[in-house]
């Protein structure tokens, strides 16, 4: 065989590897591959010590989207970064979780592509001083009870839960994003994440820490404090039990019950948070249906000034480090979910860009 004829067999190789066709009631339908290059990115919405999120816009759905970033090298180094895409496709059964498009990865990242929530965060209304009435506060944790429990009944811990990690829609409604640090309750004493009792003292947690957290991130926002952020200002804040002198029984006794030491003894673990006198006035069939309107008013869309910039992707490290030899960990990483899976499939490793 001559060097001409071997051409085209690679080039058939390649076109098999990133075509996909399905059967349709019309015929035969192509879609494209998720890659990359799918994808205008016009701005980073947030950088953290694992990867960065992204504004873009989807070539072929003309949807704009937010897509984080994640080096391969720091999803080994926690090992639960493998699983988030995976967490991200359950997210998609609860309204109050951040909803996974697809994901796919090239040789030194992997790429999630996300629903875009454009209502800022639970953080902003703190640090803007922006006055919460109780009435929206109990909204707010209802919605965020409603999350948390579906990830528990999962056999999932988020880990992870504050104030920048709880997106708002510009409806008024929250949702939980950040899955980078979530596990299966099976993997027993683990006790990374968010600070809490249990870390200070090196006990294992489960689904307890997350119920602290939410004990954090609700007094946050009753006193109109920046939530804690150290495993210092939540000792302090734990040993003192102080909070706002304008709360109600009701709301004292729920944070005393969040965030108990005992994490036997912390609400959400013990007894129903659901039929505690704080949401009293909560209907929680219309909540979770999403019939109940927010108290709470959001500024409209402000994603409008970024789309018309564009910022390159994150690109290849492999020169100033060792190639990545353990590939085959990252080969049940991509996948796109139903509602995309008319436009596009999912595709074997693309080379960085």
């Amino acid at each position: 065989m001559n060097m001409n004829e071997l051409e085209p067999r690679k080039k058939a190789k390649l076109d098999s590897d990133y075509s996909h066709k399905e059967s349709t009631e019309e015929g035969v339908k192509v879609t494209a591959p998720l890659t990359v290059d799918k994808f205008t990115f016009h701005h980073v919405l947030g950088e953290g010590g694992f990867g960065k999120v992204m504004l873009a816009t989807d070539s072929i759905r003309k949807e704009r989207v937010a897509i984080k970033a994640v080096k391969k090298r720091s999803a080994l180094w926690w090992s639960s970064g493998l699983e988030e895409g995976e967490f991200l496709q359950i997210a998609q059964e609860s309204i109050f979780l951040v909803h996974g498009y697809g994901a796919f990865h090239t040789q030194n990242y992997i790429y999630f592509v996300m629903e875009l929530v454009t209502g800022g965060t639970l953080y902003d209304l703190v640090e803007e001083r922006q006055w919460l009435s109780l009435c929206t506060i109990r909204f707010l944790v209802a919605e965020m009870v409603c999350g948390i429990q579906f990830l528990h009944s999962k056999g999932i811990v988020h880990r992870d839960l504050k104030a920048d990690n709880i997106l708002l829609t510009t409806k008024g409604h929250i949702k939980i994003t950040d899955f980078g640090l979530a596990i299966r309750v099976t993997r027993e004493g683990d006790i990374h994440g968010s600070p809490a009792p249990e870390k200070i003292t090196g006990e294992p947690y489960y689904a307890a820490e997350d119920w602290f957290s939410l004990g954090v991130i609700t007094n946050g926002l009753v006193t109109g404090c920046r939530p804690a952020e150290t495993v210092a200002q939540v000792t302090d804040m734990v040993q003192k039990q102080e909070t706002s002198k304008n709360f109600d029984h009701a709301a004292k006794d729920l944070l005393t019950g969040l965030l108990c030491k005992d994490k036997s003894l912390r609400l959400g673990m013990r007894g129903n948070i659901r039929e505690h006198t704080f949401f009293s006035s909560i209907n929680w069939d219309e909540l979770e249906s999403g019939k109940t309107e927010s108290p709470l008013k959001i500024s409209e869309d402000t994603m409008e000034e970024y789309v018309t910039r564009q910022i390159s992707v994150p690109h290849s490290e492999a020169e100033k480090k060792q190639p990545i030899m353990n590939q085959e960990l990252f080969e049940k990483v991509s996948f796109v979910c139903p509602a995309w899976s008319a436009h596009y499939h999912t595709a074997p490793m693309h080379p960085d860009p």
